[in-house]
This record gives C-alpha cells, structure tokens and sequence, in this order.
C-alpha cells in the first residue's frame, strides 16, 4: 500500500509522453507567451519592457498559486489530499519538461558532447542531493506529516520552481529579440497558456505552507524565491549570455522536482486516504497542464 502512488507516477508519465510531441517539453515552446512583436513587423521589446511583461505572464500568477495557502488552509485533510494529489500530477507533467528542456540530460547528443552531457547530469545530481540535504536538516519532530511539511521544505519547492523559472526567462529573452511575428490571437493563446503554467507551478509550491499554519512572510518569500530567477533570466537572454545556460536550470529543476514528485506522492497518500481520491487528483493536475501546453499549440 504505502507504494502506490509510484503506480500513479508509472500511469501519468505514460500518458502524458503521448502528449509530449503537441506538447513539446522544451520551454521555448511554452515560454512564448510573452512575445511581443507585430504581425509581418520586427518590432523588439527593450530589456524595461521584457522584464514587465515577465512580471505580469510570469510572477502575478505564481502568486494567484499560491493563494491556495491561504485559501485552503482551513480545509479537511481529505480535501488538502486532494488538492496535493493535484500538484502530483502538475509535477509529473513539468518534470516532461524539464528533461525535455535539459535536452534529456544530453542523452541525445551521442558521444558529441560528452563534457556537456556529464555536466548536466551533475546538474540534476546537484538538484536532487540539495533536495535531501535540505530535508535533513529541516526535520522537527518525529512525526512523518511534521517532516515534509516544514517551512523550509516549502521554501525547496520554491526551489525547484526557481530553476525551471531561470530557464524560462532565457528562453523567454532570446524569444523576445528573435522578431517573430505572430497575430494578436496567437500572442494572447500564448500568454494564456503561459500564465496558466505559472499558477500551476504556485499551487504545486502552495502545498506545503497549506498544510502548516499559513504565514504572510513565508508566501511572500516563498513566491520572491519562485519568480524573481524568472526575471534574472530575461535580463541574462538579453545580456547575449549563451543560451545553453538554460539546459542547465532546466537540469538543476528536474533533479528537486524528482524529490518533490515523491515528496507529493506520499503527501498524497497521507492526507487523502483514499486511493480513487488521489488519482482522480493526479489526473486532474496532469490534465491541467496539458490544456495549458495545448493551447499554445493553436494557430489562428
């Protein structure tokens, strides 16, 4: 019994790997939402601008996320279950992509990058270790519920989206200066699909500060930690810093987020009780995301 979400964990990245060619796991698919520039024109927005638009698409929704704390902290245990057997399966979705947008730790590349390859597979080690390290030191108590629900197990979830997030403002940057046009119908279904993504990743970092007592400076840094590597991004893409440096925040995101998809899944486990209960929650977070890649994939 106590291993049953991996079953869950087995199921949804089937599914979801039927998607990943609609859904491209790379963030430079996703991350366009912010573009910016006119039909058959070539007009770029300035650095000021990129950073505005980040700000808008990408950190007010992390914090419309996060309301979740707030909002469900007085909730049963069975709904709390519920609702982190939901931000299980955004978890599963994302980790698509971002070993999709880490190039799958360079297992594409043969023997034509060995450097590269090694060095983004130290990158998830490094993730994933931080993540265990963090947890550690973070234990209060004997009870299981006390140990993965800490402050500072809230802040490594924050952690986790900050490394996707740095990725995604590269790619978002060098998106910006590349002068594609898109129509107005287009742009928005991007910026829609972007901005979805974004609250997703809010509810998945909400899930430990609902289960704990809410506190204003633990959901304010909680979201500074998620967001603010976005914009650090942009202004990176717009420094001419090489864009490979993306792979390697999408690889440092892929090795916390692992430990967070286990972490969620026992999560899961304890606080709903109920095997159909949390399923129908994977589904629901996994169909979320894909509804939110999906509509980026619309042309109009």
């Amino acid at each position: 019994m106590k291993y049953y979400f991996l079953n869950a964990i087995l199921l949804m990245i089937t599914l979801t790997s039927l998607a990943e060619g609609n859904n491209h796991a790379s963030a430079s698919n996703t991350e366009q939402s912010s573009e910016w520039t006119l039909q058959g024109g070539s007009e770029i927005p300035d650095v000021s601008s990129a950073i505005m638009l980040s700000i808008v698409f990408g950190v007010i929704p992390l914090y419309i996320g996060l309301m979740n704390s707030k909002l469900s902290s007085k909730l049963p245990d069975s709904s709390k279950g519920f609702i982190t057997s939901i931000a299980f399966g955004i978890v599963i979705f994302s980790l698509i992509d971002l070993f999709g947008g880490a190039s799958r730790l360079g297992i594409d590349f043969g023997l034509r990058a060995i450097p590269l390859q090694l060095t983004l597979l130290l990158a998830f080690a490094v993730g994933l270790i931080i993540s265990f390290i963090a947890e550690r030191y973070s234990r209060v108590g004997n009870n299981t519920q006390t140990q993965v629900v800490t402050y500072a197990i809230a802040y490594l979830f924050a952690l986790a989206v900050a490394f996707h997030s740095f990725a995604e403002g590269v790619v978002i940057g060098f998106d910006l200066q590349s002068g594609h046009s898109f129509t107005f119908t287009q742009r928005s279904l991007q910026a829609t699909s972007f901005f979805l993504h974004k609250i997703a990743e809010g509810i998945m970092v909400s899930i430990p500060i609902m289960l704990t007592r809410v506190k204003a400076e633990t959901f304010m840094l909680a979201g500074a930690i998620g967001s603010i590597p976005l914009l650090v991004g942009v202004i990176v893409a717009y420094l001419g810093i090489p864009g490979i440096t993306a792979s390697f925040g999408f690889a440092l995101g892929a090795g916390v987020s692992t430990y967070i998809l286990f972490k969620l899944g026992h999560l899961s486990q304890v606080y709903t009780k109920n095997r159909m209960l949390m399923f129908s929650g994977i589904i629901i977070g996994v169909f979320f995301m894909y509804f939110a890649g999906w509509i980026h994939t619309i042309e109009i």
